[in-house]
């Protein structure tokens, strides 16, 4: 018995031009939730000047492994940053606490802005 799908060179090429995109569109849904994830930390970074709020900075890039982003606080006074998200006696672990917060449901985002990306659809 022999089977032959009809449309399969067609749909290969279909599926190789997604899988080239994903990439990309996967860097582009991580960077979104890591604004997020900043600008909930944000909130609740506590203010004595102001520079530790505004010293968050969110970057991304694709690595060997795929898509990754990550989130700083501190710049140059990173030493100050980790004292104050370890030890604030009100608003402590204030970055932790928005990462945590946003890993619930995570995934099920990411893959709407991909499939988003992808056109709505394949």
């Amino acid at each position: 018995m022999t089977a032959t799908i009809i449309g399969a060179a067609a749909l290969n090429r279909k599926l190789m031009g997604i899988a080239a995109q994903v990439p990309q569109l996967g860097e582009a849904a991580l960077l979104a939730e890591a604004e997020l994830i900043r600008t909930a930390s944000m909130v609740n970074t506590p203010v004595r000047f102001g520079v530790l709020k505004a010293s968050h900075r969110v970057t991304s890039r694709i690595t060997a492994e795929g898509p990754e982003a990550a989130i700083s606080v501190g710049g140059a006074a990173k030493k100050y940053a980790v004292v104050v998200h370890e030890t604030h006696r009100t608003k402590s672990k204030f970055l932790e606490n928005a990462a945590n917060a946003a890993m619930e449901g995570m995934s099920g985002r990411l893959g709407k802005r991909i499939v988003a990306g992808l056109g709505g659809g394949l």
